[in-house]
């Protein structure tokens, strides 16, 4: 239990992390400038048909808006994703071997009723035998 808390709270950082990166973007955010100027006329009529519109916003400037978000969104998710799921699946595994290397009774006391140790067991005990065959 202890060690799915130490990998969430690892993975909330990550999250964090890659949500500042994501918000301050700033190729990213004239790229979406871009596409969205050039592209939310032609969008228009599908926002449309499938989106109420406030009455106190013209439809082109919701239009503009409402493209820049979504193309901003698409360019900063992929990096956010992979940066949390890659930079968390290795960190997990690292503090798994480190759990590895502790004295017994320490190890069975952090990875006791553990979910996330259960999943990454057999990937742990395959790099620390390479490890221990190595060294």
């Amino acid at each position: 239990m202890i060690f799915d808390f130490i990998c969430v709270i690892t993975i909330l950082g990550l999250a964090i992390k890659g949500l500042k990166e994501a918000l301050t973007n700033k190729v990213g955010v004239v790229i979406a400038l871009i596409v969205a100027f050039l592209v939310s006329s032609q969008l228009l009529p599908f926002y449309m048909k499938y989106i109420n519109f406030p009455s106190y916003i013209p439809s082109n400037i919701f239009a503009f808006i409402l493209t820049f978000i979504f193309v901003y969104v698409l360019l900063s998710i992929p990096s956010l994703i992979l940066s949390v799921i890659f930079g968390g699946i290795l960190l997990i595994l690292v503090y798994g071997l480190i759990v590895r290397f502790l004295p017994l009774d320490i190890q069975t006391y952090l990875t006791s009723k553990s979910i996330i140790f259960s999943f990454i067991k057999p990937a742990v005990d395959f790099i620390y035998n390479l490890l221990k065959y190595i060294l």
